[in-house]
């Protein structure tokens, strides 16, 4: 009778448990209206999804490290602004980066501090830098510690050069750019959806005079996978975007047809290894902006460690034992950029 009472005893102890783990884990989690979930905090981790549930980023709390997933950064920029800028760059933010609070970097001339800041779910709010005056003067200070702003899912809703706003799934439903300094909207991108996803977009052209005002619209065209293939401009200019049977994007283009006949320029192109990583990007301008072919070398334990632009290092990382990075060296065009870091 004693060990029969242990039993349900023991029983009704694991049911409890496994009830407040269940609410636990419940409470960890952040939904959008639709229902899917916006975040999820799990131990050491959060993880951020997107309006249809797709993983967009885990920030590793413990380790200090922030894992993009979908499309690379400079894509999902072109997505939203409708089309090609005249200078393609390559985010930082498409590869893995990491949560450290301060840098110090021997520039050659001058010792350049780095604080960085963060809010509690491991997204940066602002930075501020010091770098000494070579000649003697006072301190060149840049930055602020509270340049970017989210709302209760993660997402970015304030910079210096722009506003975003969302519906309640987390959809991205209009974008103002502006002026840094007078914080004057310049440009106003309004974004409609369909069957949740991406279909419109309308942007309006911001000039001091009115009556030079210009509006425009983009239309979002999507393969039989659902993934984004084209952005519409007009009946004679899209933007192409391919994809590799793994879903990674190879190419970004813009195709032109003029006189019945098609013209295609390919601004970015992507190469991946076996693990699906990006092991290199060919950036390809149409003005006298340089282009660039762009390598990334991983280590065993997937960190990147060298950056190569047209076969030289510009750039290596260090690691402990951890997988966390410790050490950065930039190679600028006026000098060598190096530094620890500190958590």
């Amino acid at each position: 009778m004693k060990r029969c009472l242990i039993h349900r005893i023991s029983s009704v102890v694991v049911v409890l448990l496994l009830v407040i783990n269940a609410n636990a884990q419940q409470n960890s989690s952040v939904r959008f209206a639709n229902n899917s979930i916006a975040i999820k905090k799990q131990n050491d981790s959060i993880y951020f999804y997107n309006s249809v549930g797709e993983l967009r980023k885990i920030i590793d709390l413990k380790n200090k490290k922030v894992t993009p997933f979908g499309l690379p950064k400079e894509v999902e920029d072109i997505i939203y602004r409708g089309e090609i800028p005249e200078r393609v760059g390559v985010s930082a933010e498409t590869f893995p980066i990491y949560l450290y609070k301060e840098r110090y970097a021997d520039a050659g001339v001058v010792l350049c501090s780095t604080q960085i800041f963060y809010n509690k779910m491991g997204l940066i709010t602002g930075y501020k830098e010091i770098c000494p005056d070579d000649t003697g003067g006072a301190d060149n200070h840049f930055g602020d510690e509270n340049m970017f702003k989210y709302n209760k899912y993660g997402l970015l809703i304030e910079r210096e050069a722009a506003v975003y706003k969302y519906n309640d799934n987390g959809q991205l439903i209009e974008k103002n750019n502006r002026n840094r300094g007078t914080k004057k909207v310049y440009r106003n991108t309004v974004y409609t959806y369909k069957n949740g996803r991406l279909a419109e977009c309308t942007i309006l052209k911001i000039n001091s005079d009115p009556a030079y005002n210009q509006t425009s619209k983009r239309k979002y065209i999507h393969n039989k996978k659902g993934l984004l293939s084209e952005i519409i401009k007009n009946d004679r200019s899209k933007i192409v975007i391919e994809y590799n049977d793994h879903d990674k994007v190879t190419k970004v283009s813009q195709v032109k047809t003029w006189r019945d006949k098609e013209y295609k320029h390919t601004y970015l192109t992507y190469y991946y290894d076996a693990e699906n990583r990006i092991k290199r990007v060919q950036v390809d301008h149409q003005s006298s902006y340089p282009d660039a072919d762009l390598g990334f070398i991983y280590d065993k334990n997937g960190n990147l460690i060298q950056k190569t632009r047209d076969g030289e290092i510009i750039a290596s990382f260090k690691y402990n034992d951890k997988g966390t990075l410790i050490y950065i060296e930039n190679n600028r065009r006026w000098g060598e950029d190096k530094g620890f870091v500190k958590y």
